[in-house]
């Protein structure tokens, strides 16, 4: 087990709140801008109008394209920024306040790790109509999912079921299996390759955007193990 302390304690769990932000916010715009009624349309509406003021102005000056289609992608990326920084502010405000209420700060912990190896599954399955998930198989993966936040609370209290090593190995194939499920070279980007080759910028787009969801997922998964295995991390403060 990697052992850590002091700043590099203290880095590593900002960097764990902040990918875990990443990701919450992710997994919340990825699902409403897939669902058609309820929260989604009411979230992408209350994020669009701020978003295209007063932040994608700034983010175009980075990266220009006359492509509806790469435009609409990095429009929706740049929708998840503020949402980040709502949940990282979020994160902080709550460990701040754990430093009074220690119940909190175990509480905080369970729940950031929960949802940096959950929240791309549990966004698939809230999807499950577009991958086409029969409810058998929605039964088996949620079981999947269930399995994996149990390790995270076991991780958690230093019952630890498996080496260090072999649990990257583990986390690895969790994201891997749904990279998969997802379909990160699903039907269009593969149509979109064969149409007009493997160098086009909305093929290596969709991949790209695809493959950053586990992969942000991954880190943060990574990032708060090696936090709970620090001195700041046993006691809730960074």
């Amino acid at each position: 087990m990697v052992r850590l302390e002091g700043r590099d304690a203290t880095r590593i769990g900002l960097l764990h709140e902040l990918l875990c932000s990443v990701n919450l916010a992710f997994a919340a715009v990825w699902v409403a801008s897939e669902v058609t009624t309820g929260w989604g349309p009411v979230l992408i509406g209350k994020l669009a109008h701020p978003v295209s003021i007063y932040l994608f102005p700034l983010v175009r000056r980075f990266y220009y394209s006359e492509d509806a289609f790469l435009h609409g992608y990095l429009f929706l990326l740049t929708m998840c920024l503020p949402l980040a920084a709502a949940f990282f502010v979020l994160l902080r405000i709550l460990k701040y306040f754990s430093k009074y209420f220690s119940p909190l700060g175990l509480i905080l912990l369970a729940s950031t790790g929960i949802a940096s190896v959950s929240a791309f599954p549990l966004s698939c399955l809230w999807l499950r109509a577009r991958f086409q998930l029969s409810a058998s198989a929605t039964l088996w993966l949620l079981l999947e999912v269930a399995t994996v936040a149990i390790a995270i609370v076991l991780f958690l209290y230093r019952k630890r079921l498996v080496p260090w090593s072999f649990g990257i190995v583990l986390l690895t194939l969790h994201f891997g299996l749904w990279t998969w499920l997802s379909g990160a070279f699903g039907a269009i980007p593969l149509w979109i390759a064969r149409s007009y080759g493997f160098w086009d910028r909305r093929f290596w787009c969709l991949a790209l955007g695809a493959l950053l969801f586990p992969i942000i997922g991954f880190l943060a998964s990574l990032s708060w193990g090696l936090y709970i295995g620090s001195p700041d991390g046993v006691s809730g403060e960074t």
